[in-house]
């Protein structure tokens, strides 16, 4: 696997931007910021409407975070018929007891998009990485 990372500073804001070389980590993936596409959408650009809930959360998923879900959950249960889309099949309360392990993002993740970790936001970031679990299954 290949990423390469710039960084440049504008007006204080740090603009992150990625590329990775497609190989079974990022398989499947929608969305996946590359080097022509700024990485940061800020919590203004999803309040505006001018991206969408999925797009806003995924940009702060970790290949890792994706795997730990896999590990924790099970493919089974994330891709199982109950699955309403939004794995509401999954009681709250398991979301909740899993968002603070290793593989969440950082404070610094959370100031690049301009916005901080609530338990909604943290659980939201967890389904997004459910969701990428299931894409990439599905490919």
């Amino acid at each position: 696997m290949k990423i390469i990372l710039a960084i440049s500073v504008n007006v204080g804001i740090i603009r992150t931007y990625f590329e990775a070389e497609k190989n079974e980590t990022f398989k499947g993936v929608n969305n996946m910021p590359n080097i022509h596409k700024p990485f940061i959408y800020t919590r203004k650009d999803y309040m505006n409407n001018t991206i969408d809930h999925k797009t806003f959360y995924s940009q702060l998923v970790r290949p890792s975070l994706v795997q730990f879900i896999k590990d924790t959950f099970g493919m089974k249960l994330l891709m199982s018929k109950k699955n309403d889309g939004h794995f509401n099949h999954i009681p709250l309360k398991k979301w909740d007891m899993i968002n603070g392990n290793i593989h969440m993002p950082k404070k610094a993740d959370w100031d690049m998009v301009e916005d901080y970790p609530t338990m909604a936001g943290l659980v939201c970031v967890l389904k997004a990485a459910a969701r990428m679990a299931v894409e990439q299954e599905q490919q």
